[in-house]
């Protein structure tokens, strides 16, 4: 017969009773009655009405064993659903990292390109990815107009694609009429020339409005123009007078140098160019009132306007 048998032992008195009402529902086969415990066989079709009967009459059971072909079967097919479990989850184990379930571009103007050219190269997304030359990729991706950086990585499941743009292209001022002048009575120390021609020298001394850098620029002999464009530093000098009252001073012990630091200390604060002081001198002078220290400092600063 297909449906199995099935053993049960039920613990409890009065067995006659207990095994009528059974009968009464169910085919009971196999009965045997021990002092307070009973067992018997029944058809696996009927294991539902028989527990209902044992639970209504209060009686404690337990399932010893099943016999027949749907146990057997069952038994078949729980253990081959635990083998598909085993080798499904060892197969997720070797595909899933191998899988790319994003694909991210950080220039949303370039993605469209960039993910044709993975695709080209095998790299979908939902797609399983074995390899990945990402020297290959970046060398294509480098190719596209406008991109001069290009890296390529795969984090897990995610490949990542980092785009740097190239700068865009200085424009070219062919300006004339306008240069590089001296705000400055100096001395050139140094030019940096941005644009055009420096027309001045270490050591040169320029005026007031003076051309330092002008307009143009040398191609072979011929001048073309161009916009002008430096910094120009220069050296200056700073003279200025400081008095000290007598009362002030009670000892004449380090008199000097305190009142030289303390005149060019004030002279340097009035300063608003940034000024940098290369060298000093000073020069003193006492009357009745009290001290008089000229003070004389050569500072480089910007001259260019």
């Amino acid at each position: 017969m297909f449906y199995g048998k099935v053993n049960i032992e039920v613990e409890g008195l009065n067995h006659a009773k207990l095994i009528e009402n059974l009968r009464a529902s169910s085919v009971v086969k196999g009965v045997e009655s021990k002092a307070r415990s009973l067992s018997f066989w029944c058809y696996e079709k009927d294991e539902i009405k028989i527990i209902a009967i044992l639970k209504h009459m209060c009686y404690n059971y337990k399932i010893l064993k099943r016999k027949g072909i749907a146990p057997a079967l069952a038994r078949v097919f729980a253990r081959v659903g635990v083998v598909v479990g085993i080798v499904i989850s060892v197969a997720l184990l070797v595909l899933y990292p191998r899988m790319v379930l994003s694909l991210d571009v950080n220039d949303s103007d370039f993605e469209s390109q960039t993910k044709e050219i993975m695709s080209e190269e095998g790299v979908k997304q939902f797609g399983f990815l074995w390899s990945l030359d990402c020297g290959k990729l970046e060398a294509k991706l480098l190719a596209l107009d406008g991109i001069s950086y290009a890296k390529v990585t795969r984090q897990g499941t995610s490949i990542v694609v980092q785009l740097e743009r190239e700068l865009p292209k200085p424009e070219l001022l062919l300006e004339s009429g306008k240069a590089v002048k001296s705000k400055k009575r100096a001395t050139v120390t140094r030019t940096i020339v941005y644009a055009g021609t420096a027309v001045v020298k270490y050591g040169q001394i320029v005026e007031v409005g003076e051309v330092l850098i002008d307009g143009y620029i040398l191609v072979g002999e011929e001048k073309v123009n161009s916009y002008a464009s430096g910094e120009v530093y220069g050296k200056i000098y700073i003279e200025r007078k400081v008095f000290f009252a007598k009362e002030e001073w009670q000892d004449d012990v380090g008199r000097v140098e305190q009142q030289e630091r303390t005149a060019q200390l004030m002279v340097e604060s009035t300063f608003t160019n940034g000024e940098i002081v290369t060298d000093k001198w000073f020069a003193h002078k006492t009357t009745e009132e009290g001290y008089i220290v000229t003070v004389i400092l050569e500072c480089e600063v910007k001259i260019s306007g």
